[in-house]
């Protein structure tokens, strides 16, 4: 995700994807997807996040296993979760 610096969040909800239907919420460090409603099953979910050297990549508190110093890509299954830098 890319915000405008003068926006700390941006949220859109009842998003829609396969027949899925969701809330997406973005934030500078870190990408909310949650309120799935639908079949999720095999579908999946990459997300890009800029991670400078020393962050680590977390998908719902669990630190993922990723090279960071520059930008990070996780893909997780698409279910409620939080991807951030920490």
């Amino acid at each position: 995700p890319s915000l405008p610096s003068t926006m700390d969040r941006w949220k859109v909800e009842n998003m829609q994807y396969n027949g899925v239907t969701y809330d997406l919420s973005i934030y500078k460090d870190a990408v909310r997807i949650d309120s799935v409603r639908g079949t999720t099953t095999g579908l999946k979910v990459k997300v890009t996040l800029d991670c400078p050297a020393g962050k680590d990549i977390y998908v719902n508190g669990v630190e993922q296993n990723v090279t960071a110093g520059g930008k990070a890509t996780v893909t997780v299954d698409f279910a409620n979760a939080i991807i951030e830098v920490r």
